[in-house]
């Protein structure tokens, strides 16, 4: 169908589309005209400078283990309530033996409507990836997102305005040991833990560029990692000292236990912060090739990479990310797979999480004594249309 029969059709924003479209088209070549006709010359640039370099993905090895954490939560919103539920599970790379077992950590709970509730579930969703990724004891562990994540999730809800929020984040913080999980994990950082996030809008790389070359890319650095990489390539480490700037004020309020457990997620973000300091937390992009076919058109996919250095490897920080590209890549069997196969699967597994809410609050239900049925039942069952 061409614009002139669309521009006929009954349906008026249809036809007001199509109207609108050829000067959307010129807009296309006004925005990005400059990314366009630039990218060629600063990929010249990079690579005369040393900035990007070749992973050979079969002088790397498989490992033996590598396993994904990722989580999901949900708030349903009923009459009487906020009924919350949070999950935290791992799932294991093709290759991992047996032996190594999936887990996974529920938390579920049902509260009286308080602004906030929302904060209590991703402290326990935090607290769950954070308690998970410290058990592993695979050489390769993928956390999702970057490493500032489960800080946010794990400090947030001590902030909130209400002490009933504070407290029962303080609550599960202390009951799953968060701070002592996230020191483990922390001291093991260095060995085998790094950070894949599936989507951000990190600027850094496109600043770095800009400051160094004149370029202008107005763009995030994951849109420009795909412009700018083949398959196989990946940017120069650059050191991630925003998490400098993490801190745990103390909380308003009077409660100790929120108190203590701000004040124990303080130490280890001061650790983190320190780590961050001496240029020990690094990022890069890396695009993958696919597994078996080298040569085969990859898909434009590129994924960002954060891991942990130790002070006397600084200086082979860039094979240190190879080789971290490499295994991840052992993992990516498809053309257009966004991440490791560990951490779909993982993502999957944590999205399933709607169903088993529908089973909790099914069975919360159903095990009301028959004299609370008729009081509570229907106050459960109903909830708010979105």
């Amino acid at each position: 169908m061409d614009d002139k029969n669309l521009e006929d059709m009954q349906d008026p924003i249809a036809s007001q589309m199509v109207k609108i479209s050829s000067r959307l088209q010129e807009r296309v070549v006004e925005e990005f005209s400059p990314i366009v006709g630039a990218k060629e010359d600063l990929r010249g640039k990079l690579l005369f400078e040393g900035l990007i370099h070749k992973v050979d993905v079969s002088s790397y090895p498989q490992v033996g283990s590598m396993a994904a954490v990722d989580g999901a939560r949900i708030q349903e919103k009923l009459y009487a309530g906020d009924f919350l539920v949070a999950l935290a599970t791992l799932a294991n790379a093709l290759r991992t033996p047996e032996k190594y077992e999936a887990e996974n950590l529920l938390w579920a709970d049902i509260m009286q409507h308080v602004d906030g509730t929302d904060r209590v579930s991703q402290t326990a969703m935090g607290s769950g990836e954070v308690h998970l990724l410290s058990r592993a004891n695979h050489e390769v562990r993928i956390m999702d997102g970057s490493f500032v994540t489960p800080l946010i999730m794990l400090r947030e809800g001590l902030f909130m305005k209400s002490h009933k929020i504070q407290a029962a984040s303080a609550q599960i913080l202390e009951e799953r040991r968060s701070a002592e999980s996230l020191s483990y994990l922390i001291d093991k950082a260095h060995d085998g833990l790094v950070s894949i996030a599936k989507s951000d809008s990190a600027t850094y790389f496109a600043r770095d560029f800009d400051e160094k070359f004149g370029l202008r890319f107005p763009i995030s650095d994951r849109f420009l990692a795909t412009q700018i990489l083949q398959p196989g390539e990946i940017f120069e480490p650059r050191v991630l000292r925003e998490l400098e700037k993490q801190t745990v004020d103390v909380p308003k309020g009077n409660d100790k236990n929120v108190i203590k457990q701000a004040a124990l997620l303080q130490v280890e973000y001061e650790r983190l912060g320190k780590m961050a300091k001496q240029g020990l937390i690094y990022t890069t992009y890396y695009r993958p090739v696919i597994i078996g076919n080298p040569e085969a058109v990859s898909g434009k996919n590129v994924i960002r990479i954060e891991f942990v250095v130790r002070e006397e490897d600084a200086k082979n920080v860039v094979e240190i990310a190879k080789r971290y590209a490499g295994i991840l890549n052992s993992d990516m069997m498809g053309p257009y797979m966004l991440e490791p196969y560990c951490q779909h699967l993982v993502d999957r597994q944590a999205k399933s999480i709607s169903e088993t809410a529908k089973m909790f609050k099914n069975q919360m239900i159903a095990k009301l004594p028959s004299e609370q049925a008729a009081a509570y039942r229907e106050l459960l069952m109903r909830g708010y249309r979105t």
